[in-house]
């Protein structure tokens, strides 16, 4: 390109990301003042015209210029946003095109749900996957597992989700990520240290033994922990372990079930936590029902408790999913958003209350969706709040 052209072209594009700022700010008054100014010379009304379409061939020109999204490929074949990648017989192998490399392990499902020039959001709906991102200056990496959110700018690290046992689990190799979720709230996870939740609300944070690139079976992504370091004993506690408790912690939930016999009593004499590990029992066992009354015991007997966040939020899946009752759904998401805003909930407490409101043409959907905007400008269902706020279509 020759010089003169060259000095053009740069001259269009700062052009035009001037005009792209001014545009962004007041595109209503700027596009009638473009169009409607008096001619500096008599006999040159061509000129407004001309200068509108020079600002809107430049910011097309400066768009143009703009990086691409990512692409990428699974096991080598060009790949859409939305597909649904299961491993069955061996695992599969996401490679995107600024270098992360993405394995999902055997007997796992995942699905890359959004994609742009910074990173992607990756969904895992069961078992394990291992990931390397690439680091960069802009990068923004999500995976998402069950409730738990993992974020990522650049580091090689394992995420393993079993929704049955709601057992979660992230381990780094190198770098560090951010983890939100129940129980976690939200902190940062180093190289070498692995964190996991379990079903019985046991959160526990510990060196990390070994990460293999993904190993093709097993309950976890990593290797064995190491032994516990012994603590204190506590004085014996007078009230005698329920005898449903070990039996739902080894996610005997059928067994577990046949111990509890009633729920009323233990939803008036047992911790939140046992409440919300009896209610795992009730829902996994097939008894919604009886699930929703531990759950409404939570969140009567322990109102400011940090649990009752994720007890409303339970309650509204319950009702959606298994009772068939979306509009008391919708007032359970509510609540749950509104217990915690900032909570680890929150965000998917909020979408789902979204979501259902715009399925029952609820009045209330667009402020939802400026709601949901404004507390989460990066989360990954904006395009269900920009479609609450969108006209009808006549």
């Amino acid at each position: 390109m020759s010089a003169p052209n060259r000095r053009l072209l740069d001259a269009v594009e700062k052009s035009a990301r001037a005009a792209e700022a001014r545009l962004a700010a007041n595109r209503p008054s700027l596009r009638r003042r473009v169009l409607s100014a008096s001619p500096l010379v008599p006999g040159r009304r061509w000129l407004a015209p001309a200068a509108a379409a020079l600002v809107v061939l430049g910011v097309a020109a400066f768009v143009a210029l703009r990086a691409p999204s990512l692409s990428f490929d699974v096991d080598g074949a060009a790949a859409d946003v939305g597909a649904f990648v299961a491993a069955e017989a061996e695992p599969r192998r996401l490679t995107f095109s600024e270098g992360t490399r993405l394995e999902v392990g055997n007997g796992s499902r995942a699905q890359v749900v959004t994609l742009d020039a910074r990173g992607a959001t990756v969904r895992l709906d069961t078992g394990r996957v291992h990931a390397r991102v690439t680091h960069r200056a802009d990068t923004r990496w999500r995976v998402e597992a069950g409730p738990y959110v993992v974020r990522v700018t650049g580091t090689t690290f394992a995420v393993a989700w079993n929704p049955e046992r709601r057992d979660f689990e992230v381990a780094l190799d190198e770098g560090s990520v951010e983890v939100s979720g129940p129980l976690v709230g939200t902190r940062v996870v180093r190289a070498g240290e692995r964190l996991s939740v379990t079903a019985e609300r046991a959160l526990r944070i510990e060196p990390l033994v070994a990460i293999d690139d993904v190993p093709d079976a097993g309950p976890s992504v990593l290797a064995a922990p190491p032994p516990p370091v012994p603590t204190p004993t506590k004085p014996p506690v007078s009230r005698p372990s329920p005898s449903w408790l070990p039996l739902a912690r080894q996610h005997a939930w059928a067994e577990a079930w046949a111990a509890v016999g009633s729920v009323a009593p233990w939803c008036e004499r047992s911790s939140a936590d046992e409440l919300l590990l009896l209610a795992d029992v009730a829902r996994f066992a097939g008894h919604p029902r009886e699930a929703r009354t531990v759950l409404q015991a939570v969140q009567r007997r322990f109102p400011k408790a940090p649990q009752v966040q994720e007890a409303a939020y339970l309650e509204g899946l319950v009702l959606v999913n298994a009772l068939g009752a979306p509009a008391e759904a919708y007032s359970r998401f509510r609540s749950a958003f509104d217990a915690n805003p900032g909570g680890p909930l929150a965000e998917e407490a909020l979408a789902r209350a979204l979501e259902l409101a715009l399925s029952q043409a609820r009045p209330e959907a667009s402020t939802l969706a400026a709601r949901y905007l404004e507390s989460f400008p990066t989360g990954p269902h904006l395009e269900l709040a920009r479609r609450a706020q969108r006209p009808p279509t006549p």
